[in-house]
């Protein structure tokens, strides 16, 4: 059973270490979530997990917790609309200034997104104009960064967003599924990151994707990440979140434009 002590240790557990907001009414997902792992760290149930968790600090556990209660939920090309933006607008008017494109997916889950935006960069004429790409993908869940590293997929992830001309493109069939050609994978560098405590160093970037985090986290929490994102952006840097995020009463510092359409942003040029 699931004691209101426990919710309430869990709720803090889960913004303090990942800015996310639990909300109310929540058992069900609870219990689906980490009864797997109490069973997997040989608990007693839930009351056993919960009793060790809040026992003493253990690093590991609470990690193990967070990241089992995290929704790692993706698909190549999610989202098509925001894929032809880049292609038709985005893109083009970085590199009419800038010959070095920096592209963030900053919540990447199991790579299909950065995947996705290296194919779309590589069916493009671009690199053989001079222009160059980088991507970096990060993520929170250290699990979720092992396979996106892999570049494995089961049949039923890549009929999720891929066309028969894309699979024979770019995947080659191995046992288990599929897994991406080495000239795509090697356009994407994974790394962990949590977005509530960012390091400096990674650079700035002329596109982030950070799509459907927002929605998991409190206002306060969206205001602090989405000011972080910003410190990471080009002044004129686009930032693509998710297609039910927006931000309204989070950040006056970015802009939208009817030609490219909601929930890809601009960072404003201050002067």
């Amino acid at each position: 059973m699931i004691t209101s002590q426990d919710y309430d240790y869990l709720i803090r557990l889960l913004k303090d270490s990942a800015g996310m907001d639990l909300g109310l009414d929540k058992g069900y997902l609870i219990r689906s979530r980490l009864e797997p792992l109490a069973q997997k760290m040989e608990f007693q149930g839930l009351r056993g997990l919960f009793d060790r968790l809040q026992q003493k600090k253990e690093p590991l556990l609470e990690e193990a917790v967070v990241e089992a209660m995290l929704t790692n939920e993706s698909l190549f090309f999610r989202d098509s609309r925001v894929f032809e933006k880049m292609k038709e607008i985005i893109i083009p008017k970085i590199i009419e200034n800038h010959k070095i494109v920096r592209i963030w997916s900053a919540a990447c889950s199991t790579g299909q997104e950065p995947y996705s935006l290296a194919m779309l960069l590589a069916s493009m004429p671009w690199e053989s104009q001079g222009c160059m790409f980088e991507i970096l993908a990060t993520d929170l869940s250290r699990s979720a960064l092992s396979r996106a590293a892999q570049g494995v997929y089961t049949e039923l992830e890549v009929l999720r967003g891929l066309n028969p001309q894309l699979l024979s493109l770019y995947f080659e069939k191995v046992s288990g599924g599929w897994r991406i050609k080495s000239d795509i994978s090697k356009r994407v560098s994974f790394h962990w990151a949590n977005l509530i405590r960012l390091d400096d160093n990674i650079g700035v970037f002329d596109v982030i994707f950070c799509r459907n985090v927002l929605i998991y986290c409190d206002l306060s929490v969206r205001k602090s990440v989405v000011q972080k994102l910003g410190s990471f952006l080009r002044p004129d840097g686009y930032l693509v979140l998710g297609s039910s995020e927006n931000l309204l009463n989070v950040s006056e510092t970015y802009s939208w434009s009817q030609d490219i359409g909601p929930s890809i942003y601009q960072r404003k040029v201050v002067n």
